[in-house]
């Protein structure tokens, strides 16, 4: 049997919620917005998820800004791999932030500042 979620618009038991409604698991509805701290996740169908897929060939994150899954993150927010969610900023604790994505070190050719930002040249009278 498959799950079964309630279409509070024709109100029928519907297989997959379409158009802008989600399927939420906890209230077996379709609902417009997902709840707490949920992504709606559009593909293969609408359905809030607690994680964004990452085994895909292009892995997916939870941005809060726009409350979707999605490829790329909004609103000056870093893609962090390890729990698939877009980040206003990257942990401190060894991760480094790098075109816009949390990542363990800074490329060749680039240095970590004291923000733990990559950077070309080292500000100031730091040196690299």
């Amino acid at each position: 049997i498959p799950d079964l979620y309630g279409d509070t618009s024709t109100f029928k038991c519907v297989t997959t919620c379409i158009g802008t409604t989600y399927a939420d698991t906890n209230t077996r509805r379709c609902v417009p917005s997902c709840p707490g701290s949920q992504f709606k996740l559009t593909t293969p169908t609408n359905i809030c998820v607690d994680i964004c897929p990452a085994d895909q060939a292009q892995p997916l994150y939870g941005d809060p800004g726009t409350g979707f899954c999605s490829s790329t993150c909004t609103n000056n927010y870093f893609k962090y791999n390890t729990i698939s969610k877009c980040v206003s900023s990257c942990p401190f604790y060894g991760l480094f932030a790098y075109n816009m994505t949390c990542t363990q070190f800074c490329p060749q050719g680039f240095y970590a500042n004291s923000s733990g930002i990559c950077v070309p040249t080292c500000p100031g009278s730091t040196y690299g």
